[in-house]
Parts: C-alpha cells; sequence; structure tokens
C-alpha cells in the first residue's frame, strides 16, 4: 500500500444491495436518498476527469512532496469512479432514468474543457474538491442524513469511506494550485459559481429521478422543501459557508477539523 503523509491508496470494495438502492435508503427521505444518487453520476464522470487532469499535470510539480501527494489523490479518486460506476449501475437497474443526467454531467465537462484555460479548469476541480470536502463536514456531523452517518448498509458504509478519503486529502489539489501560482480571485469566483451550479443540478436530478420512477407526490414536495428551506435548510448553509471560505481564502485546512475519518477508512 503507497503512502504519503498519512495518505493511502486504499483498494477496497463494497458490496453495494440493489434492494437498498431501490429505496429511499437515507432515513427514508427522498432528497437526502437522491442528493447522493445525483451525485455519484456526477462523481463517475468528474472524477474521471480529474485524474486524467492531474496525471498530466504531474510533470510540472518540482515539489517531491506535491507531486508524491498529487500521484495518490489520483489514486483514490480513481477507486472512487470505479465505485461510483458500479452504484450508478445498480441505480439504473432499480429503474431509475440516468441518461439524461449523464448526458448534462458530460456536456458539461466537455463544454468547460473546451472553453476554459487550463489555469482556469484547475481553479474548478480545487472548487470541485473543496465542496467534496464541505460535504464531508455535513455528512459527519450528522446534517446529511442519519442512515448516511451511521447505517449498516454497504451504501452508507460506502459514502462514509469516499467521503473519509475526501477529508483526507482534502488540501492536496489545493497545494497543487498555490504551487503553479493560482490566486485567490480566481478560486472565489469558480467554487461560488461551480457551489451554485452543483446546487442547481442537485436540485434538478432529485425531482427527475423521484418523478421518472415514482411520479409527484406530496412527499417529493416535502422533502424538497425541508432539504433547501426546512430541516436542512441548504440554500440558506450554503451560501453562509461560502462567505466563511472566501473570508478564509478556501483554505481547506479550515473544512473538517476535528472529524475522526479513521474509523471509516
Amino acid at each position: 500500500m503507497k503512502e504519503q503523509d498519512g495518505m493511502k491508496v486504499r483498494n477496497r470494495t463494497f458490496e453495494l444491495e440493489p434492494e437498498v438502492l431501490a429505496e429511499n435508503w437515507n432515513d427514508g427521505d427522498i432528497c437526502l436518498t437522491h442528493t447522493f444518487s445525483v451525485a455519484s453520476i456526477i462523481l463517475e464522470l468528474g472524477e474521471l476527469y480529474l485524474v486524467e487532469f492531474t496525471a498530466a499535470l504531474l510533470p510540472r510539480l518540482d515539489d517531491p512532496g506535491v507531486r508524491a501527494r498529487a500521484k495518490i489523490f489520483a489514486a483514490q479518486e480513481s477507486n472512487h469512479r470505479r465505485m461510483h460506476a458500479r452504484y450508478n449501475a445498480l441505480l439504473a437497474q432499480a429503474g431509475f432514468r440516468l441518461g439524461p443526467l449523464y448526458r448534462a454531467v458530460a456536456l458539461f465537462i466537455a463544454a468547460s474543457r473546451r472553453v476554459l484555460p487550463e489555469r482556469v479548469m484547475l481553479a474548478y476541480l480545487v472548487s470541485v474538491e473543496y465542496l467534496a470536502a464541505l460535504t464531508a463536514e455535513w455528512l459527519f456531523a450528522g446534517q446529511l442524513g442519519r442512515a448516511a452517518l451511521s447505517g449498516d448498509t454497504e451504501v452508507a458504509r460506502f459514502w462514509r469511506w469516499h467521503l473519509a478519503e475526501e477529508v483526507e486529502h482534502r488540501q492536496v489539489l489545493h497545494e497543487t494550485y498555490r504551487h503553479l501560482g493560482g490566486g485567490s480571485a480566481m478560486l472565489a469566483f469558480s467554487t461560488w459559481s461551480l457551489a451554485t451550479i452543483f446546487y442547481l443540478f442537485i436540485n434538478a436530478g432529485m425531482i427527475w429521478l423521484s418523478l421518472t420512477r415514482h411520479g409527484p407526490s406530496w412527499a417529493l414536495l416535502r422533502s424538497l422543501f425541508h432539504y433547501n428551506v426546512g430541516r436542512s435548510a441548504n440554500c440558506f448553509r450554503l451560501p453562509l459557508k461560502l462567505l466563511t471560505a472566501t473570508w478564509r481564502r478556501f483554505d481547506p485546512a479550515y473544512v473538517c477539523r476535528g472529524v475522526a475519518i479513521e474509523p471509516h477508512l
């Protein structure tokens, strides 16, 4: 097993339960369940690009420590992508229509690759990792569902492992970005804009997955209300977190402080 400054490559496999993914496994709540479903689609495609982009950067990283951590980061992301492909295949088998969401994510990535200069693209990838670490912070604080935090299914264990590794490597792309001369203004723009895009896409994706499999329901409306402005209040929580992050120049050291990830790795 490779290791650098505590980071390791863990080739873990989870026997994801099809019957769990077919239901609202996270506290019986539609949105708390499908926020993970939509995220899994984004991550299967996005992590593939993260691995490719990081591999292309490696020859330019002249600091041995930065380069070693970047390599482990890419290997971790490759493992995550492998499991997300399995996760999404089981969602499709359960009857969820993933095709339009896949196409939307693929189009977004392809357009970004074509239009954005390399340094701007790197800033956006740093923002992806910052938002992933923020998601991990919310998960381990119990704000993304009790089942996700402490459930004994392989699905819940997989998410805890994935997000624990996000905590472990949360500073890698940030230090790479700084090492290559990236600035705070670009990072602020990329993180705020990407957070807005993800937030809107996840909401749309949750609605799409629920409607195409179960049709409209009061349960979906209640879940959307609580996800956005009720119990979870994500439309308020996310801007407040980003304001704090802006003040701290998006330093990932301030995210997930004190989170015990070892039991989930």
